[in-house]
């Protein structure tokens, strides 16, 4: 083996290391386990039916927004530029 502080070898039964002084740490030899590997169950030949396995109908769809609610939406906010771009354009003219 060899010393854990210096790295020359020593023999395996010293405790002390002959060169630097150094108390060896002993290893601790970890034998394997074993591993047993149980038999799995088999596997039926024909799976239980499941929920999603049915025939579904065919499914909701959300309802569609209507053009005019985004046209409304965008005349609003042209509406409010134009009053703030007004707004802006007479304070900066007052001054």
């Amino acid at each position: 083996m060899f010393c854990f502080k210096c790295g020359k070898k020593i023999e395996d039964t010293e405790q002390v290391c002959p060169f630097c002084g150094v108390q060896q740490r002993r290893r601790q030899v970890v034998q394997p386990v074993p591993v047993v590997e149980e038999p799995v169950a088999p596997v039926p030949d024909k799976a239980p039916k499941s929920v999603m396995d049915e025939p579904q109908a065919e499914e909701a769809k959300a309802p569609a927004v209507p053009k005019k609610h985004g046209r409304r939406i965008l005349a609003v906010i042209i509406i409010i530029v134009i009053i703030l771009g007004g707004a802006v354009g007479v304070f900066i003219g007052a001054t």
